[in-house]
């Protein structure tokens, strides 16, 4: 696993840990992985991270020289990119980590939130959720929060945060979100290697694919749809909701990128629905073009789940069938928190401690339900660090950070910039949950 020195107290004592290791770039062992520290730089070591940053710079100035009304935000986009490459390049986000602990004099407790994870080589789908993360990227993740946390297991985790044990080192709970298949065969291998304990929030009405989240369906269709079933759906308009129709005149079957466009665009529209004309909408089509499903993305069997949960995870709930709970009445809202619980209690022989709510809907309603039907705290998808300790009801709005870019860079940016974005929110004096960005 990886493991970096612990940050030392204040900026001077930062700086001294910074520069007065003599030799900067040598690799520390630690198990079967090695990472480079960072300090001070040979000759030959500055005269190649020069060349390097020469080389960037060149680059980042011809992705600049297009004249196009884009050029700015182009510009500024690459050298974002270029920021994360010179910082995870030399290192520079173990300082940030070092600056906060010294700034604050506390450690930082977060829960981090995927959804899937896969192999994009051999993935079908539309969507981003569809392809999920790709393995390689999830990798540089699982290596970036294991440079900077101590990754625990959510009994651990509910500890600390509710201050019964000592927050004592910059530490960190994986949370997956809809305990989806794919994670079988890609993600586990790699908990498994660095050693991390994980929590997965499984939806039990969705488990073994006994039902499909709608978004997917939505998905399936589009990526089945051709030319004939596209007219076959525009000659059956006047039959479905209004707004059925609308979704049908804007898709655009005249290459790949305008399919997923189009896929893009009705999911976003549906999104806002009633749950119920969704599902008229979805049922509509699949009844023209038929609902044979190609995408293969569906929830893990109990048998999958069981076997999980010997490998570190633990199997928290997501209610039954994957809705918005705040919309719904108090009945439904009982019916998903309560069964859910009690079916993964039966099946797995085990306590459950938690709740992701699905989709982060929730208010005080919600909150009032999950704690009386047992459960002990509830993440929500809302952006922040967790202020330890946390107490009453914050307990049931715990804030999460999704993990998130498109190569190992910004990966290492993602998780290294946690600190600062930290200090920020102190600064603002709001608290770790107001994070800098939104939710």
């Amino acid at each position: 696993m990886y493991r970096y020195p612990s940050p030392v107290g204040g900026m001077r004592a930062a700086n001294r840990n910074l520069n007065d290791r003599s030799n900067s770039w040598k690799k520390t062992k630690v198990g079967s992985h090695s990472y480079r520290g960072c300090g001070n730089l040979s000759p030959g070591q500055l005269a190649d991270s020069l060349l390097w940053i020469r080389r960037a710079l060149a680059r980042w100035w011809d992705f600049r020289r297009p004249t196009s009304a884009h050029a700015t935000s182009w510009g500024a986009m690459n050298f974002n990119r270029l920021v994360m490459h010179v910082a995870h390049r030399l290192n520079l986000w173990n300082f940030g980590f070092s600056l906060a602990h010294g700034l604050t004099r506390k450690r930082m407790l977060v829960a981090f939130m995927f959804h899937g994870v896969d192999d994009h080589t051999q993935k079908k789908g539309l969507l981003e959720y569809d392809a999920g993360m790709d393995k390689r990227l999830f990798t540089y993740s699982i290596q970036a929060i294991t440079r900077h946390f101590n990754v625990v297991d959510i009994e651990e985790f509910l500890k600390l945060a509710t201050g019964e044990q000592p927050l004592k080192r910059n530490t960190a709970l994986l949370t997956f979100d809809d305990a989806l298949q794919g994670m079988v065969e890609h993600a586990f291998p790699i908990l498994e290697e660095y050693g991390c304990p994980s929590v997965i929030f499984a939806p039990t009405g969705c488990v073994g694919g006994r039902r499909l989240f709608w978004h997917l369906r939505v998905s399936n269709l589009f990526f089945r749809l051709d030319s004939s079933g596209l007219a076959r759906l525009q000659a059956a308009t006047a039959d479905m909701p209004s707004v059925a129709g609308d979704i049908i005149s804007f898709t655009s079957l005249k290459d790949e990128d305008a399919r997923r466009e189009s896929c893009r665009k009705a999911v976003e529209i549906m999104d806002s629905m009633s749950p119920q004309l969704v599902e008229s909408i979805i049922g509509a089509w699949e009844g023209l073009l038929g609902n044979e499903y190609v995408l293969g993305i569906k929830c893990m069997s109990w048998e999958e789940l069981e076997a999980v949960t010997h490998k570190r995870a633990a199997i928290e709930s997501h209610a039954v069938w994957h809705r918005r709970l705040a919309p719904l009445s108090d009945e439904e809202i009982n019916i998903e928190l309560r069964d859910s619980r009690r079916e993964l209690q039966r099946r797995l022989d085990r306590n459950v401690l938690t709740i992701a709510y699905p989709d982060g809907s929730f208010d005080d309603r919600v909150i009032r339900m999950t704690e009386a039907a047992g459960y002990r705290a509830a993440f929500t998808t809302k952006r922040g660090v967790c202020g330890v300790p946390i107490r009453g009801q914050d307990l049931f709005k715990i804030p999460r950070l999704g993990v998130y870019g498109r190569d190992e860079y910004e990966v290492n940016s993602c998780v290294g910039s946690v600190p600062i974005k930290y200090l920020l929110s102190k600064i603002s004096r709001q608290g770790p949950n107001h994070w800098p960005g939104g939710d």
